[in-house]
């Protein structure tokens, strides 16, 4: 091998090994960047996410507490569960009281029910559902006598739509008694524009 050939490899050598740590430094850099980038972002989309699903699941306890605490409402529900002999009268009251004066508040309530003690529903935006026996235990939980259950979101096969319930329980106006229960069912639309309208609801 030649004095030229020699020179030759004495420099080009270091200067490939330079060249490909300088290159394998760079990748490795670029990636810890992108990765971090990457991971940046979806941290702060998981934030406003995770503060969009709590603005919208406090509106909707706050509704459910407004409802339980109406005095039409408590009285009506408290008739009913009483026995009044115009119980059908009652029903119907407080059924149209829940269309007109309730549901009409808030888009994203698919439905709202009220339910005795018993186990039936005494009273309903869906009319169909009066008298039906809906057990009460799975609107329960422990401390809903202070607030407000929040269940499972759930998909409805016939309305195709995922649905979530907030529950609390009724008292009477006087000797805050428990009487029933009030069920908000609530939509869950796709899309985060969807889920601002927990903000302003």
């Amino acid at each position: 091998m030649n004095i030229r050939v020699r020179i030759l490899l004495w420099f080009l050598i270091p200067s490939v090994s330079i060249a490909t740590i300088v290159g394998v430094f760079y990748y490795v850099y670029t990636r810890k960047t992108l990765e971090q980038n990457s991971f940046n972002q979806l941290e702060t989309a998981a934030g406003s996410l995770h503060e969009n699903v709590q603005i919208f699941l406090e509106s909707k306890r706050g509704r459910t507490i407004d409802f339980s605490a109406d005095g039409f409402v408590r009285v009506v529900t408290e008739k009913i569960t009483m026995r009044e002999r115009t119980i059908e009268h009652y029903t119907s009251a407080l059924s149209h009281h829940l269309i007109t004066n309730k549901k009409s508040l808030d888009p994203n309530i698919h439905e709202i029910i009220v339910i005795d003690f018993n186990d039936r529903v005494i009273a309903s935006t869906d009319e169909g559902r009066i008298g039906k026996v809906v057990s009460i235990e799975k609107y329960l939980s422990e401390g809903i006598f202070a607030e407000v259950s929040v269940g499972e979101p759930y998909y409805d096969d016939r309305l195709q739509e995922t649905l979530i319930d907030f529950s609390t329980v009724l008292l009477t106006k006087i000797g805050k008694e428990p009487i029933g229960v009030i069920v908000n069912r609530i939509k869950i639309e796709q899309g985060a524009d969807r889920i601002r309208d927990g903000e302003s609801a």
